[in-house]
């Protein structure tokens, strides 16, 4: 008989069962024997669903006021993050095993996104900690023409109700990004996972149930995308922050109008020069580590590279060297580093933007195919179309460019319409300087685009995004200011 999983809320799990049900898949990976006959829940626009949700909206509203009135204060917030951190550590191998399996993330890049994840509570942890020594409050008087005077206190107030809506590539700290600091705030969040990281969130929501997050803070309500529009309409939610594509979150900002942080991707070039031999090496086998890495399955991989020409046939014959030997693999194996993509549609999208890219012109140097589902060989490509050079692709692609200079490269970059982050290698003071006038949220120097440290802000440019994400963004946006007025 199958275990059904599904949803959780008012700090009770739930299950369904019916046409929104589906079974996770058995694929070649051997961690999924345990659990080949999991059914996963997905919410309707039935009425006995929309009867659930209702009943969370009311539920999580009536538990923002009780904060309001002092429940739940700040002090215990921080010890309740602090037990999330301890439960997740002990469960660490656990987690890591099933995000791999559910998402093919091979099982070294699982367990380094467990790591982040205990960096991420940690950075909530902390900002908590100096709230406490130091809390938030800004007070000002005003003397009018009449000499009266107002006195005017503002001091951060939690959200009714934010809703979280996360991708698959990241299932665990992504999540985190948004949970932790709603959490610090005081806000309840309702988290609508991807269906495709579905499995991860609940191993997260049975972590945070184990810490004694109260009921009505969080609630994990997987729905299919007619039932999202809809609750979407509820005034009770007050924000949004959401991670994915480009195209939803834009529209997504167009049907809400509300406060919201979207965080969209982009295409992250590249450039290099200046550096040569084995520091020339180094630099690029990390550059294809950022690309390939995860089968390139994030909004800040690497996807072109563009070598000045004075390095550029020692940097292509490096490249191709290195394409072709790339660590492949199933999950499981430690030493793997890209594996299969996460279904037979990206697959299928993947191989025919090459192909269209090759038909135009295109030379591709792969690795290997191997045989396992979804696979998709590492590429470098020489003399990319236009679309693989500036529309995120979210797949083990690479495309080499030559250019004559640094301001070739920044004519390029600044033009993307997603510019989220970016990367530079050189040797040079001077273009390293030049570098930060890049027009990108994030600028990594002698770094690939893939580095971020969880405690500092993350977001785009252009369509890449709206606001940051960060422990300290989070919570700003979690919890606003509120200002009261009294005479003096």
């Amino acid at each position: 008989m199958a275990r059904r999983l599904g949803i959780y809320t008012l700090g009770h799990f739930m299950s369904l069962s019916g046409a929104q049900s589906y079974y996770l898949k058995k694929l070649w990976n051997p961690l999924l024997e345990n659990y080949e006959s999991w059914e996963l829940s997905q919410l309707s626009t039935s009425t006995e669903d929309l009867k659930i949700i209702e009943q969370s909206l009311e539920g999580m509203s009536i538990t923002h006021e009780q904060i309001l009135g002092g429940f739940f204060p700040l002090s215990e917030r921080v010890e309740c993050l602090e037990r999330v951190k301890v439960e997740f550590s002990k469960n660490f191998n656990n987690l890591a095993q099933i995000l791999s399996m559910e998402v093919h993330k091979p099982l070294s890049l699982a367990k380094a996104e467990c790591e982040r994840c205990l960096l991420t509570l940690q950075g909530s942890i902390d900002l908590g900690r100096e709230l406490l020594k130091d809390p938030p409050l800004m007070k000002a008087t005003l003397g009018t023409q009449v000499n009266t005077q107002l006195s005017g206190e503002s001091s951060p107030q939690p959200r009714r109700l934010i809703f979280g809506i996360t991708p698959f590539n990241f299932p665990l700290n992504l999540s985190l990004h948004k949970i932790a600091p709603a959490l610090l705030a005081g806000a309840p969040m309702i988290w609508r996972p991807s269906q495709k990281g579905q499995l991860s969130g609940l191993a997260l929501i049975d972590i945070l149930h184990a810490a004694k997050v109260p009921a009505g803070l969080i609630a994990y309500l997987p729905m299919t995308n007619e039932c999202f529009w809809e609750v979407l309409k509820d005034s009770r939610i007050e924000a949004i922050s959401f991670t994915g594509s480009a195209a939803v979150g834009w529209e997504l900002q167009k049907k809400f109008r509300g406060p919201s942080i979207l965080e969209l991707g982009g295409s992250a070039p590249t450039y290099v020069e200046n550096i040569k031999g084995d520091e020339l090496r180094k630099a690029l086998k990390s550059i294809l580590a950022s690309a390939y890495s995860f089968a390139g399955q994030s909004c800040i991989s690497t996807q072109s590279v563009h070598i000045h020409e004075d390095i550029f046939e020692e940097a292509k014959k490096i490249l191709i060297e290195e394409t072709k030997s790339f660590k492949i693999g199933k999950t499981w194996d430690e030493n793997t580093l890209c594996s299969s993509v996460i279904d037979e549609a990206a697959q299928e999208r993947i191989e025919k933007s090459l192909k269209k890219a090759e038909k135009a012109g295109a030379t591709l140097h792969r690795t290997v195919q191997l045989d396992i589902p979804n696979f998709v060989a590492p590429t470098l490509v020489e003399k990319a179309n236009e679309e693989l050079l500036t529309e995120e692709i979210f797949a083990p692609v690479l495309c080499l460019q030559k250019v004559k200079d640094f301001a070739e490269f920044q004519s390029f970059a600044n033009k993307l319409s997603h510019r989220l982050q970016c990367a530079v290698f050189s040797q040079e003071e001077s273009t390293l300087k030049k570098a930060r006038l890049l027009d990108f949220g994030g600028v990594s120097l002698n770094a690939t685009s893939s580095v971020r440290i969880d405690d500092l802000p993350y977001g785009g440019r252009g369509l890449a995004g709206l606001g940051a994400e960060c422990p300290k963004t989070s919570w700003e946006f979690s919890a606003p200011y509120k200002t009261f007025y009294k005479p003096k």
